[in-house]
Formats: C-alpha cells, sequence, structure tokens
C-alpha cells in the first residue's frame, strides 16, 4: 500500500490535500500513459477536478425491496460513488450490488488505482448472517476479491472497516494493483447469508469510490490511412490543396488525434471530439475515441515556391500508438496569365452577345494555342536521361531464413517503357516493429544496360528497403520504390509443470525467435480455453532476447480440471510478421 503511493499516486494526493487546503485547483500535471495503455478516471481527474463516472455501470442480484441497493452518485459536485444497504432494518434473502469496470472486447485492465472507503456492519443474528463489503476482480479463469465483512464473520475477513470515511483522499484510502491482466474490475456489497438483521450501529453496508484511474491495454495501433484529395492527384495544384485521411483503430482507445506536416515542418494536428465529446485527456470512458475517422486538411499553397514539396504525418490512437504516413509528394504551380474570354475581349464578346438591334456584332477573338512544350533531354543520372522515371520492384516482401542475405531485384523505365541504363539508385534500410526505427544507408546500385538492378540485405529481424531516384546529384528525389524485408520468426511455449494442485502456480515462458531488435518489448498475449474458445487471459513482455514468462495461480476450482494454453503474438500495424501462435500446452490442476 506504500508503494502504492509513489508516482501517479502521489501527484494525486499532493493535488487533492492542495484543494482542501487551498480551496483551489492545484495543476499538476500526471505523466500521460505510455504507448500500450490508456487511463480512463471516474469522479476526479489527475488534478482533483470533478469528472462524470460514465465508465462504471450498477446491477443488482436478488434484491426483495428497491432499497435493498441504493446507488448514490454525488461525484459532479466533488463528491463520490455509493453503493449502500440499509442500516435500519433487516434484509431478507441475500441481495448483492454492484459497481464495476468492463475492459472493452479485445482488451484488459492492466492495472488500477482506487480511493475508496468499505464498511461491513456486524449483523445483530451471529455469524451465520454476515454483510460485506469487497472489491472483486474476474479473469477469464477465475473471480477474486479482498475487502471488509463484518467483525462476526469468517476468520479469512479480518476488518470490517477499510479506509476513512471522514477523509476521502487519506492515504488509507489508496489501493493501488498493478501488472494484472482482468476483464473487470468490481465494487460489491452484499448479505452473503440467507437474510441479514439491522446493524447494531445503524450504518449500512457500503462501497464508495473517491477516485478511480483504470489502465487499459491497447497495443494495437491505427491501421495504415487511406489518402485521397488533390494533393494525391498528379495534376499541380494552385491556390489551395486538401488531404483526406482515413483510418480506423482496430484497438479499445479508437483514434485520437491526426497530423500534417508539410515539408517537414511543424505539424497541424486535428483531434476527432469522440462520442459525446469523450476523446479527450482525462478520459472518462472505456472507449473514449473513434473507432474509425476521416478528416481533411486543407493547404493554402499560394505562398508556397513553384515546384516539389511533400506531406506527412501520423495516425495515433488514445494510447499513444502511432501509424506514419507519408510522404506524398505533389507539385505546385502557379497561373499567372489570363485565360480565354478574360481582360477586355472578354468584355466586348460579353457586349457583342447583348447586341439586339443595331450594330455589327463583334466576332470572337482567336485563339492561338500555344505551341507544345517537348520536354529536353537532361544531362543527368542514367541514359536515357529523364526527370520522372518508372521505379519498380519485382517484389514488396522478401521473406528469409536464419541469416541468409536477401535479394532484391527490379528495373528502371521512362514513362513510355523504355530502359534506363547506368542510373545510380541510393538505398536506405529501415528496422520495422522497433520503438525507435533507426535507418541504414546501403551502397549505391547501378542499373544495367536493360534498367535492371539488384540489391543485397542482410541484417536481423525485419526491414523496410527503399529505392530512391534523383535526376541530377543536386535534385530531390522523383522516384522510389519499397520492400519489406523479413526473417521468418516463429514463438515457443512451455509449462514448468504438467500437474500441479490448487493453490499452486504453473509458469508458462517461451521465446520469439527472428525478429532481431524488434524482439525486445514484444507484446504476448497469454490465452486459455474457455468455453471451447481461445481468450486471452495475460499479457507479458519480451525481454531483450525476445524471453517471457508468465505465472498463473490456480485459487478457485472445485474439481479436477486439465487446462489448455498457447501464447500469441498478433499481427498489427507496425508490426511487419504475420501472427505467430504457439502449439497447445495442458496443464492438470487437481482440486485436492
Amino acid at each position: 500500500m506504500n508503494a502504492a503511493r509513489t508516482g501517479l499516486g502521489a501527484a494525486l494526493l499532493r493535488g487533492f490535500a492542495a484543494l482542501a487546503a487551498a480551496a483551489a485547483l492545484v495543476a499538476l500535471a500526471a505523466p500521460a500513459a505510455q504507448a500500450g495503455s490508456y487511463d480512463v478516471w471516474t469522479c476526479r481527474g489527475p488534478v482533483g477536478q470533478p469528472l462524470p463516472t460514465a465508465g462504471w455501470s450498477f446491477s443488482s442480484r436478488d434484491v426483495g425491496a428497491p432499497d435493498d441497493v441504493v446507488l448514490t452518485d454525488t461525484c459532479d459536485g466533488g463528491g463520490r460513488l455509493q453503493l449502500a444497504m440499509p442500516g435500519s432494518r433487516a434484509i431478507a434473502g441475500s441481495p448483492k450490488g454492484y459497481l464495476t469496470f468492463a475492459a472493452p472486447a479485445g482488451t484488459t485492465i492492466v492495472g488500477y488505482t482506487l480511493w475508496r472507503y468499505l464498511y461491513a456492519p456486524a449483523s445483530g443474528a451471529g455469524p451465520a448472517h454476515i454483510f460485506t463489503a469487497t472489491i472483486r476482480e474476474r479473469t477469464p479463469l477465475a473471480e477474486t476479491e479482498s475487502g471488509c465483512a463484518s467483525v462476526l464473520a469468517l476468520p479469512n475477513w479480518d476488518c470490517s472497516d477499510a479506509g476513512s470515511a471522514s477523509s476521502p483522499l487519506a492515504a488509507t484510502n489508496l489501493y493501488e494493483r498493478r501488472a494484472v491482466a482482468l476483464d473487470a474490475v468490481q465494487l460489491a456489497v452484499a448479505c452473503i447469508s440467507n437474510g441479514c438483521d439491522a446493524p447494531f450501529d445503524g450504518r449500512a453496508a457500503m462501497a464508495r469510490i473517491y477516485s478511480a484511474r483504470i489502465a487499459l491495454d491497447d497495443s494495437i495501433a491505427p491501421d495504415a490511412p487511406q489518402l485521397s484529395g488533390s494533393l494525391t492527384e498528379p495534376e499541380p495544384v494552385d491556390e489551395r490543396g486538401t488531404l483526406v485521411v482515413e483510418s480506423a483503430d482496430e484497438g479499445s482507445g479508437g483514434i485520437a488525434a491526426m497530423t500534417l506536416s508539410l515539408d517537414g515542418g511543424a505539424p497541424q494536428t486535428i483531434a476527432p471530439a469522440g462520442p459525446r465529446g469523450s476523446c479527450r485527456e482525462p478520459y472518462t470512458v472505456a472507449q473514449p475515441c473513434p473507432a474509425a475517422a476521416a478528416r481533411v486538411f486543407a493547404l493554402d499553397t499560394s505562398e508556397l515556391e513553384a515546384g516539389a514539396h511533400s506531406v506527412s504525418g501520423t495516425v495515433v490512437d488514445a494510447a499513444g500508438n502511432v501509424t506514419p504516413y507519408g510522404p506524398v509528394a505533389f507539385a505546385v504551380a502557379h497561373d499567372t496569365g489570363t485565360g480565354p474570354g478574360g481582360g477586355d475581349d472578354g468584355g466586348r464578346g460579353g457586349d457583342g452577345g447583348r447586341g439586339g438591334g443595331g450594330g455589327t456584332p463583334v466576332p470572337p477573338p482567336v485563339v492561338i494555342p500555344p505551341a507544345p512544350i517537348v520536354p529536353q533531354p537532361l544531362a543527368g543520372n542514367g541514359s536515357p536521361a529523364v526527370r520522372t522515371p518508372r521505379l519498380t520492384l519485382d517484389r514488396s516482401e522478401v521473406v528469409r531464413a536464419g541469416t541468409r542475405a536477401a535479394r532484391l531485384t527490379g528495373t528502371l523505365r521512362t514513362a513510355a517503357g523504355q530502359p534506363i541504363a547506368g542510373a545510380r539508385l541510393t538505398v536506405t534500410a529501415r528496422e520495422l516493429g522497433t520503438v525507435a526505427e533507426r535507418a541504414r544507408t546501403l551502397p549505391v546500385v547501378t542499373t544495367g544496360a536493360d534498367g535492371r538492378f539488384a540489391v543485397t540485405v542482410g541484417g536481423s529481424g525485419a526491414q523496410r528497403v527503399e529505392l530512391a531516384f534523383a535526376p541530377t546529384a543536386e535534385a530531390a528525389d522523383t522516384a522510389r520504390a519499397t520492400a519489406v524485408v523479413r526473417v521468418s520468426a516463429s514463438l515457443t511455449a512451455t509449462r514448468s509443470r504438467a500437474r500441479i494442485r490448487r493453490g499452486q502456480a504453473v509458469v508458462i515462458g517461451g521465446r520469439l525467435d527472428g525478429a532481431g531488435t524488434a524482439a525486445r518489448g514484444a507484446v504476448v498475449e497469454l490465452q486459455a480455453v474457455v468455453r471451447g474458445e481461445w481468450r486471452t487471459v495475460g499479457t507479458v513482455h519480451t525481454g531483450a532476447n525476445g524471453r517471457y514468462r508468465w505465472r498463473y495461480r490456480f485459487v478457485n476450482l472445485t474439481r479436477d480440471t486439465i487446462f489448455s494454453f498457447r501464447a500469441l503474438v498478433r499481427s498489427t500495424p507496425g508490426w511487419p510478421w504475420p501472427e505467430l501462435a504457439t502449439r497447445r500446452v495442458q496443464v492438470r490442476v487437481d482440486a485436492n
């Protein structure tokens, strides 16, 4: 509990204490969630500001009277979210009330922090009549709970009061869990016997939330965007250009922002509003941003120099995962002349058209089309020398085994299809699947008499190899072609023990091979067969050598069971390998 006060928890406590002492907001910058997860806040935000409680849902079971379980929400005024049972009367049956934060489909809760208060009063009828107030955690395999029951309860319950009811932000109210993989977090109040007498002290069983921060896993970057608009067309633009960026996000957070940068300059950003304006931090709902978005970037090109330019940008989801796009090359051509029918001649033509009774009609002006411009040969790169050739690769992806180098081949031709001989092409290889994708320059290649060329690519993992052509040594590139070269990757999984007893743990570990430097920090999902289908029950990250370990303890079993597990690394944008899944490994767990 004390360790949980560090970092973000300590910053929140300092902000809340300042609020109480000075009756004013103290702006404390809470650290943003790392890429791969995002935070959802409830009731109070990072600087103590009141927030809604839309992320949590209320439900009840076995309720005999309307006020057996009552929900109270005063968070909008800086209060609390509370479940409570009657404190002044006896309760029939076994009513239960729940406040639930459920992870969206396809994701998990990887950590949470609650400022909570739990109270379970003593029942007048003795140990058989028990109130409880607990925090429950749900996974696909088990359901566990911790908290308080009455002082007359079973021996494994050691308290009837958890936290401070008079000081909402006291340190004793701070409850934090890290490195978990949960389907849901619940606060629950219940009478767990068949009926409970009225509490001695008249206080109701209750569970309160003063503030909550739920961290949700989202390691899936947005899809590679589809681009359209005038900047993607072959014709030059003048005065105004548009780029339409469309993308979707398979992760749970949704698309939080799109950026565009002109010629490598400062980016402009468009942030989708999301459902009900929820796509802004601090997030207050489990799926804050739209799953798909299309935005239009408009550029004023009237102030740009005529010639070649480019735009590039990113699509960012709520968890900070980034998918880049571009560069998109386009040309600017300013029209400074007057078209046919303009100026004075156009005016006279209009007047002649209005002549209805007298005068001689003015004949339309004779327009002499300009002579066609014939491109002149360039004294530049290759023969024949052209400004914009066609650069193609024979394959867009090459998969190789082990340390064997890959061979990329292609052709350089004119627009009419004539081979270009003796042209020099620059080659760049960029690592894929890593946090910081490093680039390296490979030797220049020269086309043969038939326009053909070949590039040898070594190294580990996966790389995006780009070949570029420039008409002269000083000019910008006018043609590019890319291909992905990757080593065939594999994933393994082994179990520490084939048979264990209830209460014991199993460790499943393995290795991601063939991914090179991208193997470090890869997300490995551990899945189990639940109700006949594979479901994710935990996630871990690989180490620098691609190895991973996951430990699970079996505690809630009533009969001997054989569990089937496997490990999985998904194929996501930015991760160049297909989905990798291990063979099934089985563990037998004996209930006794």
